[in-house]
C-alpha cells in the first residue's frame, strides 16, 4: 500500500511538470519521456515487484526496472528472475541479466540458467556441452534435489536429441526419485511433461518405438492430464505452463486423428496467455506459446476470416518484438524458438485455390512479408522520430506496458500518465506499421512489367514452404506467372550445399552434374533476358545462381562449361518490397576504404587494390564516417557463437554494428562475409543483413571464402567498368566474366575464385 501511495505521488508530480513546461520539440519530448519513466521503474526494487511485472507478460518494464535498480537485487534474485525470464521464452533477457551475476560464486547456477536457455531453444551442441560442464560439479553428488534435477536435465537433452528410450528412462527414474524422496511438486510437474512430451514425439513424428501408437497417445495424454491437475491446483496457478499443457494436449490429438478437437484446447491456451490486446499491441505470459497458438488455430480453422485474423494477430506479436532491443541487439527468441508458419499456411491456402491475377499478387506479397522484414523499419523510424527513433521505440514499447500495468493493477495514476504521453507516439508509430510491409497489386506488377520490359529483365522470387515445396513467381514484360516445385522436382538444402562442396573441393565432376541439375529445374535456360533479378530464400541465398551451367557432355576443363553468368547478369534483392520502393538509384562515386594494417600484412593483394584506390579513385582510408562506397577489405573472423566479423584498425564490425553512417554501396571484401545462420522472417542474420537493416541499399559479399588475388583483381576491373558509367550489377557481372576469361590464370574459370561475390539490393550508375 506504501508503495502505491508514493508510485501515485510521483505520477502525480510528473503530470504537474508536464502541465508547466512549454511544448519541445520532438526530440526533446522523447528524451524527457524517457527520464520520466525511468523515474516510474525506479520504485521497482524488489523481487515481489519485478514477480508483478513478469506475472503480467510485462518482460520489458520488468528488464528496464531492474537494469535501473540493479544494485538493490542480490545474485539469487537475478537469478531466479533470469530464470523467469528464459522460462517464459525470453532468452535474451535471462541472458542478458546473468551477465551481472558473479560467475565465481555462482558458476552451478549460471551454467544452469545457460542449459535452461539451451535446452528450451532445442540447441542440442550447446546443451551437450553445458551438462558435461555441469556434471563435473561435485554439489550435485551429496544432494537429491540437484541429482534429481540433473536427470530431468539429461532427459530433456535425449528427448531433443531423439534419444526417446533414453529419455523416458530418464524421467521415469526421476519421477519414482520424486515420490520416493517427496519433493516439491515442481519437480512432479516436469517429470509428467517430459514424459508427456515423448509420447507426443513419438506419435507426432511416427518415430519407430515398441509399443503401439495407441499406447503412447494415450499415454501421453495421462502423463499430461496428471501436469495440468497439478498445475491447475496450485495456489497461484502458472497460466504459461497451463496455456503450454493445453498447446501439447492439442498437438498430439491432431495427430491421432482427433483433429477437430484441438481448436478448442488453443483457444483455452490463449485465454491464459494474452493479458492484453489493444491497437495490436500484444501483451502475452509467454509470447512463443501464444505465437505458436495462433498459427495452430489459423491451420485448423475452417472459417478463413477467422483464420486471416489469428494470423494477423500473430503478425502483430512478432512486429512489437522485432522492435525491442536488449543491449541494442535485436530480440530474435520468437523467431530462432518457432519457426513461423503462419505466412506459408497463407500461401498453401491460396495455391490451393484457382490461380488468377489477384491470388498469385497475395502470394507475392506473403512470401515479400518473410524476406529481410525490417530492411526499412530503421530508416521509417528514423523518418517519424529522428536521431531518437531507438528511444522513441523503447519508450512506445515501455508505455504500452505501463498502460497493462495500470489497467491490471488498477492504478488509475499510472493509466493517465501512460496514456497522456502514448498520444504523442500512436500517430508515427502506425505510420511505421503500415510502411513495415507492400502490399503487392496489380498496380505494383504492372509497374515491376514496364520495368522488366524497359531494364530487358525479368524478376524471380523464389518460397520455401515447409513442406518442401518450392514456389517460384517470374515477372517479365509479358506478365506474371507462377510455379511450384514439389516432391523429386524441387531443389533441396542438401543440393546445394553438395554443390557449394564441390566447387570447394576442385570436384568438376560433380559441380557439373547439380549445376545442370539445379538449372534445369529451375528452368532458367527458358529466361530470354539478359538481366535476372533474383529474390531468394532460405538456402537459396546461399546459391551461386550465376555459376549454375548447361552442358551436353562431360566437361574436361571449367572453362568448357556453360555458365548461366556468362550471358546473363544476375542481380539478387533481399525483397521485392525494394525493387518496388526503388529499382536504380544514382550517386557520385567516392570511395572509403576500412582495412586492418595486420591482415594486410598477410593479405598482399590487398595492398596493391587500395594503392589503386587511392590514386586513381582518391580514396580514403580508415575514414570514420564514409562516403556513398565503403570497401572493407581484411580477413574476417569468426566469433564464439559462429559470427562472422571484421576486425578492423578503426573498429568491429559485427553483424550488430557495422559502425558507421549508411554508404550508398558497401563492398565486404573477406572470407564468407556474407556468411551467418538464416531465420525464417529474418534472412541471414549476417552482416550483409546488418548494413541492409541499416540503411544500406546495394551490399556486395561473398558466400565462402576468398582467394586474394584473383578478389583483388575482380574489384579493380569492377571499379574500372563503374567509372565507364556501368551500373553495379553490369560492372560485377563483367568482372567476373574477366576472370573466367583470364588467360594468364586458367583456374580462375573455376566459380571458387570469382562465383562467391554476390550483389544484393538496388542497381546504382556511379558518377565522377
Amino acid at each position: 500500500m506504501k508503495f502505491t501511495r508514493a508510485f501515485n505521488f510521483i505520477i502525480i508530480l510528473i503530470l504537474l511538470s508536464n502541465c508547466n513546461n512549454k511544448k519541445n520539440s520532438l526530440a526533446d519530448d522523447i528524451i524527457n519521456n524517457q527520464s520520466e519513466i525511468k523515474a516510474l521503474l525506479n520504485h521497482f526494487k524488489t523481487s515481489e515487484q519485478i514477480d508483478t511485472l513478469i506475472s503480467f507478460g510485462l518482460y520489458n518494464l520488468a528488464f528496464e526496472a531492474i537494469s535501473i535498480n540493479e544494485n538493490y537485487f542480490s545474485d539469487m534474485d537475478k537469478i531466479k528472475i533470469a530464470n523467469q525470464f528464459v522460462d517464459n521464452g525470453e532468452f535474451d533477457k535471462g541472458l542478458e541479466l546473468a551477465k551481472s551475476i558473479n560467475q565465481s560464486t555462482n558458476y552451478y547456477d549460471i551454467i544452469n540458467l545457460k542449459l535452461n536457455c539451451a535446452l528450451n531453444k532445442q540447441d542440442t551442441l550447446l546443451s551437450g556441452l553445458l551438462l558435461d560442464s555441469l556434471s563435473s560439479d561435485p554439489t550435485i553428488e551429496n544432494n537429491k534435489e540437484k541429482q534429481i534435477s540433473f536427470n530431468l536435465l539429461k532427459a530433456y537433452h535425449a528427448h531433443n536429441s531423439k534419444q526417446y528410450y533414453s529419455s523416458i528412462a530418464l524421467n521415469e527414474k526421476a519421477l519414482n526419485d520424486i515420490q520416493l524422496f517427496h519433493l516439491p511438486t515442481k519437480y512432479l510437474i516436469k517429470a509428467y511433461r517430459r514424459i508427456g512430451n515423448d509420447y507426443n514425439d513419438i506419435v507426432r513424428d511416427k518415430i519407430p518405438f515398441n509399443k503401439s501408437a495407441r499406447y503412447c497417445f494415450n499415454n501421453g495424454m495421462e502423463y499430461y492430464q496428471k501436469e495440468l491437475e497439478l498445475l491447475l491446483n496450485a495456489a497461484n496457478p502458472n497460466q504459461a505452463k497451463i496455456a503450454l499443457n493445453y498447446i501439447t494436449s492439442a498437438m498430439l490429438m491432431s495427430n491421432f486423428d482427433r483433429k477437430y478437437d484441438v481448436i478448442p484446447y488453443y483457444k483455452k491456451a490463449l485465454q491464459s496467455l494474452i493479458v492484453a490486446n489493444k491497437n495490436d499491441f500484444i501483451i502475452t505470459r509467454n509470447p512463443i506459446y501464444t505465437s505458436i497458438a495462433f498459427s495452430q488455430i489459423a491451420y485448423f480453422l475452417p472459417n478463413e476470416s477467422e483464420s486471416d485474423s489469428m494470423l494477423n494477430l500473430n503478425q502483430a506479436l512478432i512486429n512489437v518484438r522485432s522492435f525491442y532491443k536488449v543491449n541494442e541487439h535485436q530480440s530474435l527468441d520468437i523467431i530462432e524458438y518457432f519457426p513461423q508458419r503462419s505466412l506459408e499456411i497463407k500461401i498453401l491456402n491460396e495455391l490451393d485455390q484457382r490461380m488468377n491475377m489477384q491470388s498469385i499478387c497475395q502470394i507475392l506479397s506473403l512470401s515479400n512479408y518473410w524476406k529481410y522484414p525490417n530492411q526499412f523499419l530503421y530508416k521509417n523510424l528514423q523518418n517519424q522520430f529522428g536521431d531518437q527513433a531507438s528511444m522513441a521505440v523503447k519508450n512506445w514499447i515501455l508505455l504500452n506496458e505501463l498502460l497493462v500495468f495500470g489497467t491490471q493493477s488498477n492504478n488509475y495514476s499510472t493509466l493517465n500518465f501512460a496514456g497522456k504521453l502514448l498520444r504523442g507516439y500512436d500517430f508515427p508509430m502506425k505510420k511505421v506499421m503500415a510502411q513495415k510491409n507492400v502490399t503487392l497489386n496489380e498496380k505494383n506488377i504492372t509497374a515491376l512489367k514496364l520495368f522488366c520490359q524497359t531494364k530487358h529483365s525479368t524478376i524471380l522470387d523464389f518460397q520455401t514452404l515447409f513442406n518442401g515445396t518450392l514456389v517460384i513467381i517470374k515477372i517479365d514484360e509479358n506478365g506474371i506467372i507462377l510455379n511450384k516445385l514439389e516432391d523429386e522436382k524441387t531443389v533441396s538444402a542438401i543440393e546445394v550445399n553438395h554443390l557449394i562442396d564441390a566447387i570447394n573441393s576442385n570436384n568438376l565432376q560433380q559441380f557439373a552434374v547439380l549445376a545442370n541439375s539445379i538449372y534445369r529445374k529451375l528452368d532458367l535456360g527458358s529466361i530470354k533476358t539478359k538481366n535476372i533479378i533474383i529474390c531468394p530464400d532460405e538456402f537459396l541465398e546461399k546459391l551461386p545462381f550465376d555459376a549454375l551451367a548447361q552442358i551436353s557432355d562431360k566437361p574436361k576443363l571449367w572453362s568448357d562449361l556453360e555458365y548461366i553468368g556468362k550471358t546473363k547478369n544476375i542481380q539478387l534483392i533481399p525483397n521485392i518490397q525494394s525493387l518496388v520502393q526503388t529499382a536504380e538509384i544514382e550517386a557520385k562515386l567516392e570511395v572509403d576504404i576500412w582495412s586492418s594494417e595486420l591482415a594486410n600484412a598477410t593479405l598482399p593483394y590487398n595492398e596493391l587494390l587500395i594503392r589503386y584506390l587511392e590514386e586513381d579513385l582518391s580514396a580514403n582510408t580508415n575514414q570514420t564516417n564514409p562516403m556513398n562506397v565503403l570497401h572493407i577489405l581484411a580477413h574476417t573472423n569468426r566469433t564464439a557463437e559462429n559470427n562472422i566479423e571484421f576486425l578492423l584498425d578503426n573498429d568491429t564490425i559485427t553483424i550488430d554494428n557495422n559502425g558507421c553512417k549508411s554508404p550508398i554501396l558497401t563492398i565486404l571484401e573477406g572470407c564468407s562475409s556474407g556468411d551467418g545462420k538464416i531465420l525464417k522472417s529474418e534472412g541471414s542474420l549476417s552482416l550483409t543483413r546488418s548494413f541492409l537493416y541499416k540503411n544500406t541499399p546495394t551490399v556486395i559479399y561473398a558466400i565462402w571464402d576468398a582467394d586474394n588475388h584473383s578478389s583483388s583483381i575482380l574489384f579493380k576491373h569492377f571499379y574500372t567498368y563503374l567509372l565507364q558509367g556501368v551500373k553495379t550489377s553490369e560492372a560485377l557481372y563483367r568482372s567476373k566474366n574477366d576472370l573466367i576469361n583470364d588467360h594468364l590464370h586458367p583456374e580462375w574459370a573455376s566459380p571458387y575464385y570469382w562465383a562467391n561475390y554476390q550483389i544484393t539490393g538496388n542497381n546504382i550508375l556511379f558518377t565522377h
